[in-house]
């Protein structure tokens, strides 16, 4: 599965580059891929704001948000009727190309976006900067210190200095 997940990544590599550097109507603000209902919200403002923007997961915590808190899904790209495994694949692919020709800017967490669980994860940041989107790293849950409680105050100056 896993192995399978890497060469599809691999594959569209050369595909993910030409969208990065064609020029494309990069306009929308995107949230995304952690099924956070803050992202909902953010992108709810935004667009009060009259910008344009879309939230886009990879899934959705069913115990805690129903599908139509979030405007698109990576499988959402791919084929119905293709098997889960593979309809997943390649929508996350064709989700990350649709990122790259129409974002703007990308709000995502310190887990990635749609490259995160592959082996090629490191090619993320640079695909998106080659393009010319911005991207902000919001962080939740172990993602962040406040740095007020943390007592050692020898690791409260490393976290702080780096």
């Amino acid at each position: 599965m896993r192995l399978i997940w890497n060469l599809l990544v691999l594959a569209m590599l050369p595909v993910f580059v030409a969208a990065a550097l064609l020029p494309g109507r990069r306009t929308r603000f995107v949230w995304g891929s952690s099924p956070l209902i803050n992202n909902k919200y953010w992108s709810e403002a935004i667009r009060e704001g009259g910008r344009d923007s879309v939230t886009m997961m990879g899934g959705y915590y069913a115990s805690i948000n129903r599908r139509e808190d979030f405007d698109l899904y990576f499988q959402d790209f791919a084929p119905a009727r293709l098997p889960r495994t593979l309809r997943m694949g390649i929508g996350t692919c064709l989700g990350f190309l649709y990122v790259l020709r129409r974002a703007r800017v990308l709000h995502t967490s310190f887990e990635g976006f749609a490259l995160g669980r592959s082996a090629l994860w490191r090619l993320e940041a640079p695909l998106l900067k080659l393009a010319g989107i911005r991207t902000i790293v919001l962080p939740y849950g172990a993602d962040f210190f406040v740095y007020s409680r943390v007592d050692d105050t020898s690791t409260r100056h490393a976290l702080l200095a780096s």
